[in-house]
């Protein structure tokens, strides 16, 4: 049984060569001293990069940090390397 609070990201398209900004909420506010550390990972890191800067070359996961009483994850960046 899994009782990790949710982590909201949308659904999104993105064709090959393309790059596409993306957030989310947390589903229950992080820490409020300590904040929280997410990693964010490619299911297929032959198919999808994540970036935390729109002009760096992506890799397969990055870390992202929400501050303390924070539901907001911070901006990333969806990079496609396959079309579909």
């Amino acid at each position: 049984m899994n009782n990790a609070p949710p982590i909201n990201i949308g659904n999104f398209s993105i064709g090959r060569n393309l790059q596409d900004s993306v957030n989310g909420t947390l589903g229950v506010a992080a820490p409020p001293v300590t904040g929280v550390s997410l990693t964010i990972t490619s299911a297929d890191p032959s198919r999808l990069l994540l970036s935390n800067s729109a002009t760096t070359v992506g890799t397969p996961s990055i870390a992202v940090s929400v501050p303390g009483n924070g539901t907001s994850i911070p901006q990333f960046f969806l990079q496609a390397l396959d079309g579909s």
